[in-house]
């Protein structure tokens, strides 16, 4: 599956989607998310361990993996 056809999928299930994301550093870093919205070129996800909503370039994301673990929304979810 496609990026971002798995952030929809995990959206709409509000299940927790992990990505491999590439910093612009270089580093590759993994992130349990929970899926809020797409919008123009980033991908907008609450970063379990961060503890924050945080944005995401798209086109660094490496891959992704939707969990069977779910979520309670926080915000509207508009992917």
């Amino acid at each position: 599956m496609s990026v971002i056809t798995d952030i929809k999928q995990a959206g709409k299930e509000k299940k927790l989607l992990k990505i491999t994301y590439r910093k612009s550093s270089g580093e590759v870093s993994e992130r349990i998310t929970e899926p809020y919205e797409i919008k123009l070129g980033k991908y907008w996800g609450y970063d379990t361990e961060k503890d924050e909503i945080r944005q995401f370039f798209i086109v660094n994301i490496l891959s992704t993996e939707v969990l069977e673990e779910t979520y309670e929304p926080r915000w509207d979810i508009k992917v």
